[in-house]
């Protein structure tokens, strides 16, 4: 589903992706076109250092427009949007995977790693 929050939304979303961390988490983000620098040593709800969305700081009073599942959007994992706003209907999202499988058919995906979501390991980033 598409949806719009506030930066302050976004920011706790990162911040609950990143409460729990180790293999047995389920909600590590998964980002394109933001990107985190986290502090796994801070206390949860306080590891992110930096976020980024297209390439500019996170502003928490600017809106952003997110693409999240279902089960995301729902509240699934603990993920909470109060303030969201639906911008697609699920039955909309799941009408446009055909769509999306015609538009992939004959091509190579290569996923690599982009550095999207990095861990600071030495202390904090000067703002």
């Amino acid at each position: 589903m598409k949806i719009r929050v506030s930066g302050r939304t976004l920011l706790g979303a990162f911040e609950h992706a990143l409460s729990e961390l180790g293999p047995e988490n389920n909600r590590f983000p998964h980002l394109s076109g933001a990107a985190l620098v986290y502090d796994p040593q801070l206390p949860p709800y306080s590891r992110v250092v930096k976020a980024t969305v297209g390439g500019r700081p996170l502003d928490p009073s600017a809106h952003y427009t997110l693409i999240v599942d279902t089960f995301i959007r729902g509240g699934g994992d603990g993920f909470a949007f109060g303030d969201a706003v639906d911008l697609t209907l699920p039955a909309d999202a799941r009408a446009k995977v055909p769509l999306l499988v015609e538009a992939l058919r004959g091509k190579t995906i290569e996923p690599r790693v982009l550095g999207r979501c990095e861990a600071l390991l030495t202390g904090r980033l000067d703002p």
